[in-house]
């Protein structure tokens, strides 16, 4: 049970208030702020000192290919697509930074199960005086003037990427809250019959590094000026971006009229039948039932489209949280698949809406929400808690990680300290989602043959973990974080981390580093790969004809080693072909002086990140199914950290007697 409440009342809980202290802006720190048609038509880049550090520079990694054998569900079909349009590190109207120096600002876990980022939340244009904010005021009382245009986050775009997620725009025009702008300033033409607002939107995108635009329409469309919306429209997607429509104009009369459902009405703002595609797919209202997107998909089908891929079934998960009225259950076909897509707006409401999200020993909570949200279950468990149950329900994990090198650290993109190499660096509190590895694939997959172990991320001493935690805390090998295993060992356990696509051959390599507290015990822990072509036949540990390995251990901090008994200290071996290399150790306490006591651990192309070993290979087998992790039986903590280069991990005890902590 939960120990305390999400809440949704007043600004205080909604609004991410200016920082104070060490954490206050900088004089001279470069800020993303909103846009009005003005403000875009005069905007040069060279002209603002900031905006060569507001860029996004990682590019958009390729997705592997589907693969239905190493899927958690293997029956999920993996084509349906999922936006979460919410806020970034926070809901917050000034400042919005590509990092900061707080750990409790939001940072985003789940982006195997997103296809698209959206920026909401909405910033004044440049130059409105931040004195004007009053966070006690409602949201339609913020008597400042937003632009209607919002760019996405920066950090967040570089994650996006990473993880093989386009990263949006936001424009949005309302009669409540966006003054006298209104669309008709969109559609203004220059000589030729363009659109010189649309050509700068192209412009910007290119120059910040997005991808495209979502597009909410909430204000009356004069009949006259549809024909030329959806000319601007197709201005924009021609220009090489990704363009989503929002169900809120009727095609024939510009009125608001929410459909929720794909239909006549609402489709030709994606398909029109002279002008051929003018946008991408559609964000569908809220108030849908399993009939109208039953023949949202035969409607989509008619147009020639997938809905899959083009028709997103709204869910308003900021509002309604883990009440939600609508079921996702009724998006799905007689045999269990999808029929449609599926939007999300503010499932940042797991930090957002929390009355002490600014509170570092509260983060607990907001990762265990954030788990349920995704998963179903705050503590990765497969019974889902309450009617909620989770997009991963519904939407296929994907992977960008392949070809013949993976590293990781588990380091999340924040933390209350940083280790570099198993040592402490800086004791200070840090927030910087350029920085984020790859998200452990499955929060959490956990096979047990008795008790099973609990996983979490530690963050150090100062980490206030969950109650059902009692580990020892170390702190990150590279960065804020490593992963933990811990409990009671009484049975064979394995934890699935990664889905991949990575290339075995002759001379791959494998390094693990972790850290065993309970070194007087026998319990091991071994780093397993499941190959492709045996993933479907085994669900529960490592494939048939691929034995487990044991990484040679090496010590995440002083004093936390581990070498085989009456063995000098193990050297890498290489993986024979196909299969694995087995290597044991036991649990002596040494200090190993001529190796390297960390692996590196970032994904190539991100900014800041360390080089990564690399290692030519011959393709000879391919491993995809995720490193997992297996406990055998033995001693009470069970508790590992490790750095994994590649899928599956085993740890445990020989003798299998039963002890506990």
């Amino acid at each position: 049970m939960l120990a305390v409440a999400l809440t949704a009342t007043g600004a205080a809980a909604s609004d991410t208030l200016p920082w104070t202290g060490e954490s206050a802006v900088g004089a001279h720190q470069p800020y993303q702020h909103g846009y009005s048609v003005t403000d875009l038509l005069r905007w040069n880049p060279a002209d603002d000192a900031g905006a060569e550090l507001l860029r996004a520079k990682v590019p958009l990694q390729q997705r592997n290919a589907a693969n239905a054998a190493t899927q958690r569900n293997p029956a999920l079909p993996a084509g349906t697509q999922l936006l979460t349009l919410a806020g970034d590190y926070g809901n917050a109207f000034f400042e919005s930074h590509p990092y900061t120096n707080e750990f409790s600002q939001y940072l985003f876990n789940y982006w195997q199960y997103a296809d698209f980022y959206g920026s909401w939340h909405g910033m004044p244009t440049q130059g409105v005086p931040v004195n004007y904010y009053d966070p006690t005021a409602d949201w339609r009382e913020k008597w400042f003037e937003f632009g209607m245009l919002n760019l996405p986050n920066p950090g967040y775009t570089n994650a996006a990427h990473a993880n093989g997620v386009r990263s949006l725009g936001c424009i949005f025009f309302s009669d409540n809250d966006r003054g006298d702008q209104t669309y008709s300033e969109l559609l203004v033409r220059d000589a030729a019959g363009s659109f010189p607002v649309a050509a700068k939107l192209v412009q910007v995108a290119k120059f910040y590094g997005f991808d495209g635009y979502f597009i909410n329409q909430e204000s009356r469309v004069a009949p006259a000026d549809i024909p030329a919306y959806k000319q601007f429209l197709k201005q924009l997607r021609d220009g090489g971006l990704y363009v989503q429509w929002y169900d809120s104009i009727d095609n024939s009369t510009g009125a608001i009229s929410y459909q929720n459902e794909f239909n006549a009405v609402n489709g030709p703002f994606v398909r029109d039948a002279r002008l051929g595609d003018v946008s991408d797919s559609i964000f569908l209202n809220y108030w849908w039932n399993w009939t109208k997107l039953a023949s949202s998909k035969t409607f989509a089908a008619g147009l020639g489209l997938d809905s899959r891929k083009s028709v997103f079934a709204g869910v308003e998960a900021g509002q309604y949280q883990f009440n939600q009225p609508y079921n996702l259950d009724d998006n799905l076909d007689a045999g269990g698949a999808p029929m449609n897509a599926i939007a999300t707006l503010g499932a940042d409401f797991v930090s957002s809406d929390y009355a002490n999200k600014t509170d570092d020993a509260a983060q607990r909570d907001v990762f265990d929400w954030e788990r349920r949200w995704w998963t179903g279950s705050s503590a990765g468990a497969t019974t889902p808690e309450g009617t909620w149950k989770g997009i991963s329900k519904y939407v296929a994990e994907r992977s960008v990680i392949g070809g013949t090198t993976f590293a990781t650290s588990f380091n999340t993109g924040h933390g209350l300290s940083t280790w570099t190499k198993g040592r402490l660096s800086s004791p200070k509190e840090w927030g910087n989602i350029n920085l984020q590895d790859i998200p452990v694939t499955w929060q959490w997959w956990i096979d047990a043959a008795g008790t099973p172990l609990g996983a979490d991320f530690d963050y150090g001493p100062a980490y206030t973990p969950a109650s059902r935690f009692s580990y020892q805390k170390f702190g990150g090998c590279n960065g804020g974080s490593s992963l933990v295993l811990s409990g009671t060992l009484d049975g064979d356990n394995t934890v699935r981390l990664y889905k991949t696509d990575l290339q075995v051959a002759k001379g791959s390599t494998l390094d693990l580093t972790y850290t065993k507290p309970s070194a007087s015990d026998d319990s091991e822990l071994r780093l397993g790969l499941v190959l492709a072509s045996c993933a479907a036949t085994d669900r529960r540990g490592a494939a048939k004809g691929a034995a487990p390995l044991t990484a040679p251990r090496t010590a995440a901090a002083p004093g936390a080693a581990g070498r085989r008994r009456g063995r000098p200290w193990p050297r890498r071996r290489p993986l024979p072909r196909g299969g694995g290399a087995r290597e044991r150790g036991r649990g002596h306490r040494r200090w190993p002086s001529r190796r390297r006591r960390c692996a590196t651990a970032r994904t190539p192309s991100r900014p800041g990140a360390a080089p990564l070993r690399r290692r030519r290979t011959r393709r000879a087998a391919r491993a995809d199914a995720g490193p997992a992790r297996r406990a055998a039986p033995g001693s009470g903590t069970g508790r590992t950290r490790s750095t994994p280069c590649t899928p599956g991990l085993r740890a445990g005890r020989r003798d299998g007697r039963r002890t506990s902590r």
